[in-house]
């Protein structure tokens, strides 16, 4: 069972009594399920969030790192962060899965779901972006060249970008 799977049975179970009472008020069923999944799939992109935070982290430490010992490789590792960090914003502000009143392509249930698992797909290439920034972390307090693995990281954050950028369109149904 997956990330985003585990988040929405937790939210599913934490039923109040006025939830449970209102579940019977025709239409507000369907609306109330939406609700809980979009909060599940906000509190997803928030576990998202707080893994990539933990890489930025780790990059700001190695920066440190490098430029207190005159590395040359600071610069990089300077850009790579601001890129990781826009990336986390990016992610910390996206769509709720809400469609405007007149929007042409409404979001429904099952795209709902869908964006969730999409979301939760995501936190096992967030965790692996959060593993290479501390392998660089720890290259670059031992001294070590961590130019390649620098390279790799900032590849692994254009793909992740690049992937999440896919998201709205996943979300009105347009991209499987």
């Amino acid at each position: 069972m997956g990330y985003s799977e585990r988040a929405f049975e937790r939210v599913a179970e934490e039923k109040t009594m006025m939830e449970k009472i209102a579940h019977f008020i025709p239409g507000y069923h369907g609306y109330q399920d939406r609700e809980k999944v979009r909060e599940t799939d906000r509190l997803v992109r928030d576990e998202l969030v707080r893994i990539l935070k933990i890489g930025v982290s780790n990059l700001n430490s190695s920066y440190s790192v490098l430029v207190s010992g005159n590395n040359p490789l600071s610069t990089e590792v300077d850009r790579v962060k601001l890129k990781a960090d826009r990336i986390s914003e990016t992610v910390r502000h996206a769509e709720y899965g809400y469609a405007g009143f007149f929007d042409p392509v409404k979001v429904k249930e099952e795209e709902l779901h869908a964006l969730l698992k999409f979301d939760g797909g995501l936190v096992s290439t967030v965790q692996a972006i959060t593993a290479a920034s501390e392998s660089l972390l720890k290259l670059s307090r031992e001294g070590k060249d961590a130019k390649d693995d620098l390279s790799r990281l900032e590849s692994s954050l254009e793909s992740f970008d690049k992937e999440f950028g896919q998201r709205k369109q996943f979300m009105q149904g347009l991209k499987e």
